[in-house]
């Protein structure tokens, strides 16, 4: 789409690679982000610059930063894009076939099981729509969604947000995970007490996962144990295997180590996770999003039939 007001000769490509950069402060991750060369990127941004007849960037020591100019078109250019994304729905959806991107996050470990389910459905039913799926924790979720960035979110210790609409999904229990003859615990179930009691390995702090472990420690008076950080699922479970300590995850996150003999996986009796859909609130949510939800719901049915979520 080209917009051509007052002689500028900007489009939606450029925008969305000024809001890439803005949001990045830095030419290097935008490129990355964008699946572009930093040449390309800068040489659209240069032009935009020059059709504006402004300074968007500013170099600083650690990248760029938005002038004042840059800082006033940011909002606007989001708004844009959005409007944009909203227009092809409606007219996209006026077709008698569902076509259309959904943009769809999830914390990993639900992402793991979900969203293969989900591309073959949907493949099978909609071959117009495509699943574009990000994989993250809860707060980066939440903060694309209102951006935008996002159109359904799987995400737990939800925020109330204006415009984003939660709802409980299913709950998963809790396992101790460990490898075979390392683990800390006797076999069977244990408490939530007991295990966190044990050496772990958590999630950097302020993740929600985390500060959620910090609360439960502190109700029962118990010092965290913390050998080692990390934020991704599978460094986690390779740490583990190393012997520096024992995971505290939901069940979508143990489903291949609970039948591997390599590993023990432990239940927790007392302690469960909540998960949540949250979706963007638009006057007009497009079908390809609807049906994308549809079949979400039918997979989560699924998986609670088989004692995976209830």
């Amino acid at each position: 789409m080209q917009i051509d007001a007052a002689g500028y000769g900007m489009d939606l490509r450029q925008l969305r690679y000024f809001v890439s950069v803005a949001e990045l402060s830095s030419f290097t991750d935008a490129a990355g982000r964008l699946n572009i060369v930093q040449s390309a990127l800068s040489r659209q941004i240069s032009r935009l610059q020059e059709d504006l007849g402004v300074a968007l960037f500013a170099r600083d020591g650690r990248g760029v930063r938005l002038t004042r100019a840059g800082t006033r078109l940011l909002d606007a250019a989001n708004q844009l894009l959005l409007d944009a994304e909203a227009l092809r729905s409606l007219v996209r959806d006026a077709a008698d076939e569902v076509v259309g991107t959904v943009n769809f996050g999830a914390h990993p470990s639900d992402g793991n099981v979900l969203f293969p389910l989900l591309f073959k459905k949907a493949q099978r039913l909609y071959p117009g729509v495509h699943i574009d799926p990000v994989q993250s924790m809860t707060a980066e979720l939440q903060e694309l969604l209102v951006k935008g960035r996002l159109d359904l979110a799987i995400i737990t210790f939800p925020d109330p947000i204006s415009g984003i609409d939660v709802q409980p999904l299913a709950r998963e229990k809790f396992y101790l995970l460990a490898p075979a003859g390392m683990h800390p615990l006797p076999y069977g179930t244990c408490t939530t007490q007991q295990a966190l009691g044990v050496p772990l390995i958590l999630s950097h702090l302020p993740q929600r996962e985390r500060c959620n472990i910090e609360a439960l420690a502190k109700k029962s008076r118990i010092t965290l144990d913390v050998r080692v950080e990390a934020d991704t699922l599978s460094l986690m479970k390779s740490l583990a295997m190393l012997g520096y300590g024992s995971l505290l995850l939901p069940e979508t996150a143990v489903l291949e180590e609970k039948n591997n003999p390599e590993w023990h996986a432990t239940v927790l009796s007392d302690l469960t996770l909540t998960r949540y859909i949250a979706r963007r609130v638009t006057p007009t949510p497009s079908n390809a999003v609807t049906c994308v939800y549809d079949i979400l719901m039918e997979e989560i049915e699924n998986l609670k039939s088989i004692g995976v979520m209830f």
